[in-house]
């Protein structure tokens, strides 16, 4: 349709104007009015989204954009306002003894100004985006349009130090290369990293299913008996971290493989640890990362050898 292309590029400023807030607002330093104009940038991309009315070859070529709106960047902007306010709260100096807003920062009634702006701002494009992916969802299903995705990426290896054989967590500007994943947007790769006290089951799921994936159903369905094993065994053991979930970027070319369609997935801090020990003996164990390309749908699998950290 006429308005595809407009809704796409129209998305990826909202991500673009949704990140510079959130950037903003959690530095802390900048005036009310520089919020103001932050505000007024995201109700302008918010007043062309509300004109554009997308087919749905126009919502698939714009889903990874409504994933990560809708799944990261608005959450991050709000979290990032709850935190501004508890800190306008606690500083000193912000609040003085007579009443008055200190100088310096940002005053605590214009972020609260300015967080309830954002959030009208955000509903205004959380309810379109949400509407044409169901009406697109139902009738993409309706044509059965969808295709066999399964297993449609793979993973070359695991760089986070200068070993290939033992990897480590926590080490600056790690990576995961390998092919399939997706290139628009970081977050439109999930990523999941278990520790050895979880493998087994998750193993256990990805073999027996994935093979037998048909669409995107089946694959979500792996995906959430996955998150089933991580959710049952996180009040006993410590075999997963949720700041994995999204790398920072996704970069061309790769070191383990020469082909021009590999990618790297970069973790600039690092993988957070999902196997800790309390003392004795450090040996490495086997740790599985398995990449979801939520637009595309496919998954790829690994196992690496990583070294503990000390709880």
């Amino acid at each position: 349709g006429p308005d595809d292309a407009a809704y796409l590029a129209a998305g990826l400023d909202l991500i673009a104007a949704l990140s510079q807030a959130e950037l903003t607002v959690s530095d802390g330093t900048a005036p009310d009015t520089v919020l103001a104009v932050l505000n007024q940038e995201l109700a302008d991309v918010a007043s062309v989204i509300e004109t554009l009315s997308p087919e749905v070859n126009g919502v698939l070529a714009a889903s990874e954009v409504l994933i990560s709106v809708l799944g990261t960047r608005a959450p991050r902007l709000l979290e990032a306002d709850i935190r501004a306010v508890r800190q306008s709260l606690r500083d000193e100096g912000i609040i003085t003894s007579d009443g008055l807003i200190g100088a310096g920062r940002f005053t605590l009634s214009g972020i609260m100004t300015a967080s309830q702006i954002r959030t009208k701002i955000i509903s205004k494009v959380y309810v379109p985006y949400l509407g044409q992916i169901a009406k697109s969802m139902g009738t993409i299903i309706g044509a059965d349009l969808l295709q066999n995705f399964a297993n449609g990426g793979n993973i070359a290896g695991v760089i986070t130090g200068s070993s290939l054989a033992i990897q480590v967590f926590e080490i600056e500007n790690s990576v995961i290369e390998g092919f399939g994943f997706d290139t628009l947007l970081p977050e439109g790769n999930s990523v999941t990293i278990v520790g050895p006290a979880l493998i087994d089951a998750v193993l256990d799921i990805i073999t027996q299913d994935l093979p037998n994936a048909n669409d995107l159903k089946d694959l979500n369905s792996i995906k959430d008996e996955v998150q089933k094993q991580i959710d049952m065994a996180n009040a006993l053991v410590d075999a997963f971290d949720e700041a994995n979930s999204s790398p920072a970027s996704v970069l061309r070319g790769c070191i383990l493989d020469n082909l021009p369609s590999c990618r790297q997935l970069v973790y600039p801090d690092g993988f957070q640890s999902v196997y800790k020990v309390e003392s004795g003996l450090s040996l490495p164990a086997s740790v599985a990362i398995i990449v979801h390309n939520l637009v595309g749908g496919g998954f790829a699998v690994t196992v690496a050898n990583f070294v503990p950290t000390r709880e």
